[in-house]
């Protein structure tokens, strides 16, 4: 016969918390791409706001998806020092989701920014050779530098969304968290 104690059973509940948030992370593959030599993130921006798809751009995603990813980004970003301004920011930010395999230059459709300077075959026309397909089930942030319209920093997170509102918000809230968390601070 086992003995339980109050101790025992913090230890067992500790544990349980323990698992519970090892599982939660467990799929969530973070990759974040941006050029410390460039455009200095950390010093010249302080404000952003959201991009505006192009005229006649549409995308789908399950229901929510963008009320979710928008305040998960605006929350972190703004944890970070970074202050929502619709009017002139310094940069902008967007997002995709892909629910099946994507290019990447399909996503430029969505919304009309250029490739930044350092990424391959940048500049304001990317090269029509160099070609990446995203996984399904990737979730894509991107910030935009408001002056030049240029890619400047990219976060991706591959984790498969759950059918469930609330288990699905608390993968995107946890996924951005860990996407921001690269993101430099001003």
């Amino acid at each position: 016969m086992v003995k339980h104690t109050r101790q025992t059973g913090f230890r067992l509940a500790g544990l349980a918390t323990l698992l519970l948030l090892s599982g939660c992370s467990r799929g969530i593959s973070v990759r974040t791409h941006y050029d410390p030599a460039g455009t200095s993130i950390s010093t010249s921006y302080q404000s952003f706001a959201w991009l505006t798809p192009a005229p006649g751009a549409s995308r789908t995603e399950p229901d929510g998806l963008e009320a979710t990813v928008r305040l998960a980004t605006e929350s972190a970003l703004v944890a970070k020092g970074y202050a929502l301004i619709p009017l002139a920011p310094h940069f902008r930010m967007g997002w995709h989701y892909t629910t099946g395999p994507t290019e990447v230059t399909a996503l430029y459709l969505y919304y009309p920014y250029t490739w930044g300077r350092w990424f391959p075959g940048g500049g304001v026309n990317f090269s029509g050779s160099y070609r990446t397909e995203l996984p399904a089930g990737t979730l894509l942030l991107d910030a935009v530098d408001a002056s030049t319209n240029e890619l400047v920093w990219r976060s991706t997170a591959l984790l498969k969304l759950d059918d469930n509102p609330a288990i699905r918000t608390r993968q995107v809230t946890e996924a951005i968290s860990k996407m921001i968390a690269r993101f430099p601070r001003p």
